[in-house]
């Protein structure tokens, strides 16, 4: 079944499949392993969480190997192995991985377990977990990875979703009046505000708000107002 949960997949990273799961668990073993054979002992410092940028060299780990697949050059390997039988040891591994992190059924697998936002308020680490809650955004599942136009990377060891599109846009010229956007939160920047992280879930599911060009529009909508006068 998880083989075949690959071979039915269309590829695209959606949070609701468990195929984009199985495909970047097998992709985080075949990156550490061609990574043990290239850095050794460094390997882990490299391709891990310990120091910032080990996203980026574990996309361009993944971009050497799918060259060398198509190619069929094996110079990423031992001189005793294969990449037919690196794919089948780091897909057996994936698997035991996934079963110990997210049980024994696939289909339970979904991208969107592993593949969240973790927002943290600068503020909250100081606090416990009783306040800090209060002070972090919520976590949602999201689509994407570091490849797909929907660019939402993620961090080697635990998949959480850590780069990705900020403000998104549409403007239409033709009538400004029918553009829209979206923020990965809210517009407000206060906690105790409803606004705060208001539109994290239209964000999380590609979805937009209108924007308001016309003071008519804007006077309407409005929830409140602010009179700024100059100190006397």
């Amino acid at each position: 079944m998880r083989l075949e949960l690959l071979r039915c997949w269309d590829c695209t990273m959606d949070r609701d499949l468990a195929a984009p799961t199985i495909y970047i668990g097998l992709r985080k073993q075949l990156v550490a392993r061609v990574a043990e054979v290239l850095f050794a002992d460094q390997a882990e410092l490299v391709v891990g969480d310990i120091i910032p940028g080990g996203s980026a060299h574990e996309r361009l780990i993944g971009l050497e190997i799918t060259l060398a697949l198509e190619s069929g050059e094996n110079d990423l390997l031992p001189p005793d192995d294969s990449w037919d039988q690196a794919l089948c040891n780091c897909f057996s591994a994936a698997l035991k991985e996934l079963r110990q992190r997210l049980g024994e059924d696939p289909g339970e697998w979904r991208w969107g377990r592993v593949h969240r936002t973790t927002p943290r308020h600068p503020l909250s680490r100081w606090l416990s977990d009783e306040f800090a809650c209060q002070l972090d955004p919520p976590s949602l599942a999201v689509h994407g990875d570091g490849d797909t136009p929907l660019a939402s990377g993620f961090t080697h060891t635990t998949f959480s979703a850590c780069t990705m599109s900020v403000n998104r846009y549409i403007h239409d010229p033709s009538d400004w009046s029918r553009s829209l956007w979206i923020v990965p939160l809210g517009a407000s920047g206060h906690p105790a505000s409803r606004h705060y992280a208001d539109q994290a879930q239209l964000w999380a599911d590609v979805e937009y708000i209108p924007q308001l060009w016309e003071k008519a529009d804007i006077e309407e909508r409005a929830e409140t107002t602010q009179l700024l006068e100059p100190h006397q």
